[in-house]
């Protein structure tokens, strides 16, 4: 390794370590030169008897040696990837969005927690939690929840064509159901806005249908609002923005809300 001429050193750290590699074997190092017209004998460390500290030596630092060029030359690791959610595929069956939940990493903000298999949110204005999923190109999401109290408004944030968007129902002081924003106007004051509200302490099951052409919203099986392109463009309401474009989640304003189930289906 140390010789002046550098025809008579190692061409490459490769060829270095398969040689101290071949020595602690107790092997002839292959790419080492023996002097000509000699036999070149190796004594493992493991074999010595006379000379066998400075051997161990020698093997302790050529495996120290060995360590080092491994470790320098190896090649670098690849950054480690974000963690993404999974992407739901069209023909998956129903999925159960509640069973990849976890509250301290997926809330956005509000006091959530998981009790019993069953998603609480008990404080938050706006309170809201994203969904560890990705949505297909067209789906179901299925939300069955109470209102325990408060009389305010609970939010589906949804995902069309990778755009966000809301349908929410009790909201404004529990006067309206409707699609947040339909060009920029929220629930309140847009062609998909109906006048209602929900009760607390009464569950609910909403399903709201998404596809390319239109998106429908059913309370307890009955057809609640409808939205198709010709009422204009949906757009997220910054209020309850996920930190991600395109995801899924839940929402309530300052209203202790439990969601008994939450399932997506793929169309």
């Amino acid at each position: 390794m140390l010789s002046k001429s550098p025809e008579d050193r190692y061409a490459s750290c490769a060829e270095l370590v398969e040689d101290l590699e071949a020595f602690l074997a107790g092997k002839v190092p292959g790419h080492a030169m023996a002097e000509a017209g000699k036999e070149t004998t190796i004594t493992p460390p493991a074999r010595a008897s006379k000379r066998g500290p400075l051997l161990a030596a020698a093997g302790a630092g050529a495996a120290a040696l060995a360590v080092v060029a491994v470790l320098a030359f190896r090649p670098p690791e690849p950054p480690a990837k974000a963690v993404e959610a999974p992407l739901l595929k069209p023909e998956a069956k129903e999925v159960d969005l509640l069973n990849g939940v976890d509250p301290k990493r997926d809330a956005v903000e509000g006091i959530w927690s998981l009790r019993q298999g069953e998603l609480l949110v008990s404080d938050g204005a706006p309170a809201r939690l994203r969904l560890p999923f990705k949505a297909p190109a067209a789906y179901d999401l299925r939300a069955e929840f109470t209102r325990m109290s408060g009389g305010d408004v609970v939010t589906l944030v949804l995902a069309r064509q990778g755009r966000g968007f809301l349908f929410q129902v009790g909201g404004f002081g529990n006067t309206v159901c409707g699609f947040s924003k339909v060009d920029d106007q929220r629930s309140d004051a847009n062609p998909t806005t109906v006048k209602r509200g929900i009760k607390d302490g009464a569950s609910y099951v909403c399903v709201v249908e998404v596809r390319p052409d239109r998106v429908t919203a059913l309370l307890d099986g009955a057809k609640l609002a409808e939205w198709t392109p010709a009422l204009g463009s949906l757009t997220m309401d910054n209020d309850w923005t996920l930190l991600e474009d395109g995801a899924l989640g839940v929402g309530s304003w300052g209203s202790p809300t439990t969601f008994h189930a939450l399932k997506l289906t793929p169309r």
